[in-house]
């Protein structure tokens, strides 16, 4: 007998709105690809980073060692590497695209801070280059002063005195350019200088090294300027009225003398070392202005801000004001 019931077809039941839906399934495929890459960017370096780093360390370690005494740095000598910057600009591009340029600017590296060492130490210069030359410039006749200019540029500077009937005695070693002077004679005063132009900044030689006799036998007015340098100048004999040093970055010291009775001395520099010896009886004032690392200012007391005097100063039978305006890792004035 045949079914005649009816089949009704089954609904599915339908879900409450209220009912919380199942979040889908996130896809974790792309999540962890992403976070590798990220990874593997994380741990990508550059040439940039590597050099500059590098570059950094191993100049602020010559930059102490000079400021210590243990080393001299040629800093001229060190600016005609600035080519490397652009040679590392195009490496750090090319050192993503294969494991070949990778490896090439590492070895670039490498050779740019052997390069920076050899060269700022002097332990390379092209000898080609060195030379020598002298110029002298004679006392006139009837001359009662003198005011002498000593324009050396970034060098190595030794000023002495002597009794001769020089004015100047100049001699250089390893300029490329030619060493000038000019004199002349105005009313009793003898105006002398000696300079040695480089030109093309970029075409400095390896080698800048000075010596410069002064007279004794007239009064003297002095002026030097010295770029990055160091000076060493023993004007202690020499009848000097006053004295002016502009400098750049570098390592200073002067010895200065009693032959008058006023010694105004000068001094604008950059970041450098500098050490002033003073005779032991003179009456000494400072002005300082500019930073300062430190400092041994000998017997000077400081009666307001930045300036120092000896007690002895109102009533020294000498006096040497001393004014420097610099950016210093260290003074010191010491006396003998």
């Amino acid at each position: 007998m045949a079914d005649n019931t009816k089949r009704t077809k089954k609904t599915p039941e339908k879900k409450d709105a209220t009912e919380p839906v199942e979040p889908m399934k996130a896809d974790t495929d792309n999540t962890e690809e992403e976070k590798v890459v990220e990874k593997k960017q994380q741990r990508r370096w550059s040439v940039d980073s590597l050099f500059w780093g590098l570059l950094l360390v191993v100049v602020g370690g010559m930059i102490l060692l000079s400021n210590l005494g243990v080393l001299e740095v040629s800093w001229m000598e060190l600016w005609r590497l600035w080519p490397l910057l652009v040679i590392a600009a195009g490496f750090s591009v090319l050192a993503t695209r294969h494991w070949f340029w990778r490896l090439l600017s590492v070895l670039f590296v490498v050779f740019a801070l052997m390069a920076v060492i050899a060269v700022g130490t002097g332990r390379y210069a092209p000898e080609a280059q060195w030379g020598h030359q002298e110029q002298s410039v004679s006392l006139a006749t009837g001359v009662t002063q003198a005011e002498v200019e000593i324009s050396a540029g970034a060098s190595k500077l030794e000023v002495v005195s002597a009794d001769t009937d020089n004015v100047i005695d100049a001699s250089v070693d390893g300029s490329n350019s030619e060493l000038t002077k000019s004199t002349r004679t105005v009313d009793g005063t003898q105006y002398a200088r000696v300079t040695s132009d480089h030109g093309w900044w970029m075409m400095a030689p390896g080698k800048n090294d000075w010596t410069v006799k002064l007279t004794e036998r007239v009064p003297m007015k002095l002026q030097i300027e010295a770029g990055a340098s160091s000076t060493n100048a023993d004007l202690s004999m020499l009848h000097l009225t006053s004295l002016r040093l502009e400098a750049g970055a570098s390592h200073t010291e002067l010895k200065l003398g009693n032959k008058v009775r006023e010694l105004k001395v000068d001094i604008n520099s950059g970041v450098s070392s500098l050490k002033i010896m003073v005779p032991k009886d003179s009456g000494v004032s400072l002005k300082f202005e500019g930073g300062l690392s430190s400092k041994d200012v000998a017997d000077l007391k400081e009666y307001s801000e930045g300036e120092y005097r000896s007690d002895d100063y109102s009533t020294a039978a000498d006096k040497i004001d001393l004014v420097v305006d610099a950016g210093l890792s260290s003074l010191d004035i010491v006396r003998y």
